[in-house]
C-alpha cells in the first residue's frame, strides 16, 4: 500500500542517515602510529603559524614547489636509499607530496616514506587475476579530463556489492587505476578529479570498510593527489551531516568535497563528451547531444 511504501522509505532514509554518520564521523584515519606522528608535527607547527599556513598553501598547488623549507633535509635521507631497489618507486614528486602531507615535518615525512616503501614491496606487482573480478564489474572508470586538465576517476557505486567483493582485490584495483591516472597526467597537472556516482545507492553498496580502506589508501599512499571530489546523487542527509563533519578538517581538505544533485551539474566542470556512457544515462542525454 501507499502507506507501507512511505514507511519503508522513511526507514530507508533513517538507515542511510545512520550509515552516513558512521562514514563521516567515524571517519577513516591513518594508522595509530601515523596519527601520533602527524599530531606531534601539527602541535609543533601550530606554534609556528606562518609555516603551517605555508604548508597548506603549497598543498593547494597543482604540483609542489622544488624549494620548501627543510625539504632538502628529507631529500638527503631518501638519497641514502638510492641503491635499494625497494625505493625505486619513490621519486622526488612523491617525496614532496609526503613532505606536505606531514605538514613539512621531516621526521614524520621520512617515516611515511619508509611505510610507503614497505607497503609497495607487498602491493607490487599487482597480479591481474587478483583484480580481474573487480575490473569486470566496471565500478571504477578512468576516462577523460576535466575542464582544467585533471584526469577523472569515476566510482559507479551501484556496481559495487559488499557481499561479493574481495577487499584485497578492491584495494589492488584502486591502486592500479590511481597509478594509471597519475601516468596519464598532462604536463603541469598533478592531481586527480574524483567523481562518486551515488545514484541508485542501495544496501549492497554501503560498504564502510571498503570506503575507509580506500580513503586511508589515498591519505597514506597517495597524499596531495585529490584535486576535488564530486559526490553526485547522494541523499540530502549526507550534505547536512557533512556541514558538521567538515568543521573537524582543515579548510583546504573540506573545500575539496562538493555535493552535486546530478550529472548535469557535473557538466559545469567536465565536458559531457568526456564523460563515460555509464554516467550519462537518459537523465543527461541532452548534454551529450550538445545545445
Amino acid at each position: 500500500s501507499l502507506q507501507e511504501m512511505k514507511s519503508f522509505h522513511r526507514v530507508r532514509l533513517l538507515c542511510i542517515a545512520f550509515f552516513a554518520s558512521q562514514l563521516l564521523f567515524a571517519a577513516p584515519r591513518p594508522s595509530r602510529r601515523l596519527r601520533r606522528d602527524q599530531s606531534a608535527a601539527l602541535v609543533a607547527l601550530q606554534a609556528k603559524g606562518p609555516r603551517l599556513e605555508k604548508a597548506l598553501a603549497y598543498e593547494a598547488m597543482e604540483t609542489p614547489p622544488d624549494e620548501m623549507e627543510d625539504l632538502e633535509a628529507l631529500r638527503k635521507l631518501v638519497e641514502r636509499h638510492k641503491d635499494d631497489p625497494k625505493w625505486a618507486r619513490v621519486d622526488d614528486d612523491r617525496v614532496k607530496r609526503h613532505f606536505l602531507a606531514s605538514k613539512m615535518d621531516v621526521a614524520t615525512a621520512y617515516k611515511r616514506l619508509n611505510d610507503l616503501v614497505e607497503w609497495q614491496s607487498v602491493m607490487f606487482p599487482i597480479q591481474p587475476e587478483l583484480i580481474k573480478p573487480e575490473v569486470e564489474t566496471g565500478k571504477l572508470i578512468l576516462q577523460g579530463h576535466d575542464k582544467e586538465g585533471h584526469p577523472v576517476l569515476y566510482t559507479i557505486c551501484r556496481r559495487h556489492n559488499r557481499f561479493k567483493r574481495d577487499l584485497n582485490g578492491c584495494i589492488a584495483n584502486v591502486v592500479s587505476v590511481v597509478d594509471e591516472a597519475i601516468e596519464s597526467m598532462p604536463p603541469g597537472i598533478g592531481k586527480i578529479l574524483l567523481v562518486f556516482d551515488a545514484r541508485e545507492l542501495g544496501w549492497k553498496q554501503i560498504d564502510l570498510k571498503m570506503i575507509r580502506e580506500a580513503i586511508n589508501l589515498l591519505q597514506d599512499r597517495y597524499p596531495v593527489r585529490a584535486y576535488r571530489l564530486y559526490a553526485v546523487g547522494l541523499p540530502s542527509i549526507f550534505s547536512y551531516l557533512w556541514s558538521f563533519a567538515k568543521k573537524f578538517l582543515d579548510p583546504l581538505s573540506a573545500s575539496k568535497v562538493v555535493f552535486l544533485k546530478d550529472m548535469q551539474e557535473l557538466a559545469e566542470f567536465v565536458h559531457a563528451e568526456e564523460m563515460p556512457a555509464e554516467v550519462l544515462g537518459t537523465a543527461i542525454s541532452p548534454l551529450a547531444k550538445g545545445p
